[in-house]
């Protein structure tokens, strides 16, 4: 962890549980908040340095990020066909549903966050990776289209800057990993 005031890095103290390649992490409030497959989520508090347990476990096909302040989730159900966007309560430390629906349906997926939106980029759906994009707008609670990626991958990483949207490598297949980056410029609906 990095220490702004006395400009070192410092090692964060141990979790609770053991950590893989699928956890996630947010930064909300000061604090970290780490989500596991085989945890209840976690948060480390700087001010004393220390973890605590947190009653709110996700699937393996949930997505987390930080929109404007709040932490949200995207859960996807293959079985339902179905994505459910859920925001963290602090006052009641669990997730309340904002909505369920036939977007964002795609597992695998790049969620990241921008603006008043969380953006889904890619994934799979059943055997096939696929360009499909769209943005959750978490103002007006309602799914909106966007312009397609122009290459189809699934388990890619992301992060937005100003008016880009960047995502990076993945897998186009099950046997091939991607070496390339797309941006997508937000104000022009364009991918590059």
């Amino acid at each position: 962890m990095l220490s702004p005031r006395e400009g070192r890095v410092e090692a964060l103290s141990r979790g609770l549980t053991g950590k893989n390649e699928n956890d996630q992490m947010v930064n909300y409030r000061d604090q970290l908040y780490a989500f596991g497959l085989y945890s209840k989520g976690e948060r480390y508090d700087p001010v004393v340095n220390g973890w605590s347990t947190l009653d709110l476990p996700i699937t393996r096909s949930t997505k987390v990020t930080a929109v404007r302040g709040e932490i949200y989730a995207i859960e996807v159900k293959t079985s339902t066909k179905s994505a459910t966007i859920k925001k963290y309560d602090i006052e009641r430390c669990s997730w309340q549903t904002v909505l369920s629906s036939h977007e964002g349906c795609r597992e695998e997926s790049c969620v990241v966050a921008a603006g008043n939106h969380l953006y889904v980029c890619g994934g799979r759906l059943e055997d096939d990776f696929v360009t499909k994009a769209e943005r959750f707008d978490t103002v007006r609670n309602k799914w909106e289209e966007i312009a397609n990626m122009q290459q189809a991958r699934g388990c890619a990483f992301g992060v937005a800057t100003g008016e880009m949207i960047f995502v990076a490598g993945g897998r186009e297949n099950a046997e091939s990993c991607l070496k390339t980056c797309e941006m997508f410029n937000i104000s022009l609906n364009e991918w590059q």
